[in-house]
C-alpha cells in the first residue's frame, strides 16, 4: 500500500539541476484514503479526476495549480494543441496559488479567475466539473508565462461551483487556514521595532 500522513499534509520542494521548471503532479488521485493537503513552493498538477469518489477534505497550496484531464498522455505533450484534445473531469479540491498579473493599462491580461486554475489541452466540448473553493493569494514566482489563448489550451465548459461542506469547520482539508472573524482596531505604520508600552 502507498505511504499516506497520518496528519494528512505533504509538503513538496523540487529543485532537480538542468530541470527549468520541476513540478509535482498528482496521479490516481480520484478516490482519497482520508483529508489531504499537498502543498509545494513549485507548480502542481492534478491529472484526471481528483477526489471524486466518496470525496474527502482537499487542498493543493502551490505556486500554480495546473488540471490535465482523464486524456492527457505525456507523449502528445509537445505536440499542438489539435493532439491534446481533453476528457470530461472532476475535481473536488480548495486551492490556494499564485498568479500571473494584468497590466495596469490592460496589457499582459492574466485571463482572470476563470484562468486561475491552469490548462494544457482543447478543451473545446469538454466538461471540468469543479466543487471547492479558489483562491489567488499571490503573484506566482516560478510559472510567470503570459496568458495565451488558443495556443496552448481552450476552455472547458466550466461547471464550477463552491463545496458547501466548507462550511462545516469538521469538513475543512487537514492543515488548511482558517480565519473566522478580522476586526481591524488600529493600524500603525512602524519605522523601526515598536516602543516598549509604559507600565
Amino acid at each position: 500500500s502507498a505511504y499516506w500522513p497520518t496528519n494528512g499534509l505533504i509538503y513538496t520542494k523540487q529543485s532537480v539541476g538542468g530541470v527549468t521548471q520541476p513540478a509535482t503532479r498528482l496521479v490516481d488521485g480520484n478516490k482519497l484514503k482520508a483529508g489531504l493537503t499537498v502543498v509545494s513552493e513549485n507548480p502542481l498538477y492534478t491529472q484526471g479526476d481528483y477526489n471524486s469518489v466518496q470525496k474527502k477534505p482537499a487542498a493543493v497550496i502551490c505556486d500554480a495549480y495546473n488540471i490535465l484531464s482523464n486524456s492527457w498522455d505525456d507523449g502528445s505533450s509537445t505536440l499542438g494543441i489539435n493532439d491534446r484534445v481533453a476528457s470530461n473531469t472532476t475535481i473536488n479540491v480548495s486551492f490556494i496559488t499564485g498568479n500571473t498579473t494584468t497590466g495596469e493599462d490592460g496589457n499582459n491580461y492574466n485571463g482572470g479567475l476563470e484562468n486561475l486554475p491552469r490548462f494544457l489541452e482543447n478543451w473545446t466540448n469538454k466538461s471540468l466539473k469543479f466543487r471547492g473553493s479558489m483562491v489567488d493569494l499571490w503573484e506566482s514566482q516560478q510559472a510567470k508565462g503570459k496568458w495565451s489563448y488558443g495556443s496552448y489550451y481552450t476552455a472547458p465548459n466550466r461547471d464550477w461551483g463552491f463545496d458547501t461542506d466548507l462550511l462545516d469547520p469538521n469538513k475543512l482539508p487537514p492543515g488548511t487556514p482558517m480565519v473566522n472573524i478580522v476586526v481591524k482596531k488600529q493600524w500603525v505604520q512602524l519605522d523601526g521595532p515598536p516602543e516598549p508600552e509604559e507600565d
